[in-house]
């Protein structure tokens, strides 16, 4: 059976749904899982054991062709030829688990018999569907994303004519949910030992302390979930205080200034903690290495939390502001959450709708602290 899932952007979304691959090659024999995606997530999919070929979307690309005149005839045909391999395909069943028209519309195209997905979503991508759904509110925030998405499975392993194929989540108690990954490659693991190797812990041929290895995420994209960087400096001076680790900080390229600043803080009032910055260094499988040799991860809901939770391997921490917890919080029994409490959270709003941002602003460091303590049990 040739099955597609549409997943196409967010890279915490589509970690969020590797379990639906997991879960189709374990119930369905002989399952060929293909997985339409956009380029930023794609290298999370390439070689991934539970995926078997990977379509990439190059929609920026389009969009830029489309914009210049003189390209318009053939990019229109680029995209004629990128439906005929689609439908080429002949995919007997579409998951279509991103819920807007950019996604919807592929699994329409795919002209696949069978396409899932959930009722209640966005701009009629159920119009796109031959099977809804109906799971009530999809954005309500007290049942993850992830049981979502393999409730889906669930409901499409049904239409197909297996039942009880028993489809793990935290819901139904049915085994652990995997999440398969890709291996990192050997220079991702050679990168990553050797950045760990440059920034040396007291005493570090005996070192015995439970907590060698911390990455902090101090960026994301919504104004909205962003935690002050003063915060994060202040907490990465308390970590250091109370475990004497590694301190690694990890961003994208637009997060180097305030990650910059975080550690010049450190560096001035903390001179003895260990600090590396790698802001800028790192593509997805080096966060696998990475977290792989980590014992706790802190950060806002972004995709390398997620990616971390994904691994198993170290404690992770998510400090949330406008996003549910229940929802969108990292997924896993070694994951827990911090936030204010708030009346008004969650919002789910990029922009704090009072102006405020207080379910941030209250949040001190001395609070995500004692999470980490209760995580860790210390």
């Amino acid at each position: 059976m040739r099955i597609l899932i549409i997943r196409l952007s967010a890279i915490g979304d589509t970690i969020h749904c590797l379990p639906v691959a997991a879960a189709l090659k374990r119930n369905v024999p002989n399952a060929e899982i293909t997985w339409l995606v956009e380029p930023a997530s794609a290298p999370l999919l390439i070689d991934n054991p539970a995926v078997d070929r990977t379509i990439i979307l190059p929609k920026r690309q389009w969009a830029s062709s489309l914009s210049q005149p003189g390209q318009w005839h053939s990019t229109i045909t680029g995209i004629g030829a990128f439906v005929s391999e689609l439908r080429a395909a002949k995919f007997d069943l579409v998951l279509e688990l991103q819920g807007l028209f950019k996604s919807a519309i592929w699994a329409g195209l795919s002209a696949a018999p069978i396409r899932v997905g959930f009722a209640h979503t966005r701009e009629g991508a159920p119009l796109f569907l031959t099977n809804r759904l109906d799971i009530g509110d999809y954005f309500r925030p007290d049942r993850h994303i992830v049981d979502l998405n393999l409730s889906a499975v669930d409901h499409a392993l049904k239409v197909i004519g297996i039942a009880g194929g028993g489809v793990p989540s935290a819901e139904s108690g049915l085994g652990p949910v995997e999440f398969p990954l890709p291996p990192p490659a050997k220079e991702s693991v050679q990168r990553v030992e050797q950045w760990l190797g440059s920034v040396s812990l007291a005493g570090d041929d005996q070192y015995v302390g439970m907590v060698r290895n911390v990455v902090l995420i101090p960026g994301t994209t919504w104004l909205s979930k962003i935690w002050d960087w003063q915060n994060w400096a202040i907490l990465a001076g308390l970590l250091a205080g109370q475990y004497s680790p590694r301190i690694c900080l990890v961003g994208g390229a637009s997060e180097e200034s305030a990650n910059a600043g975080i550690v010049d803080w450190i560096e001035r009032e903390n001179p003895e903690a260990g600090i590396l910055n790698l802001t800028g260094r790192t593509n997805l499988l080096d966060l696998v290495a990475l977290f792989q040799r980590s014992d706790l991860v802190v950060g806002g809901d972004t995709g390398p939390l997620h990616l971390a939770a994904a691994t198993g391997k170290p404690k992770v921490l998510g400090v949330y502001g406008s996003t549910p917890v229940g929802r969108n919080g990292p997924y896993g029994a070694q994951c827990q959450t911090v936030s204010a409490g708030l009346w008004c959270q969650p919002c789910f709003e990029k922009i704090c709708p009072l102006s405020t941002t207080a379910c941030l602003k209250d949040l001190t460091p001395q609070v995500v602290l004692d999470g980490v303590r209760r995580l860790l049990g210390t």
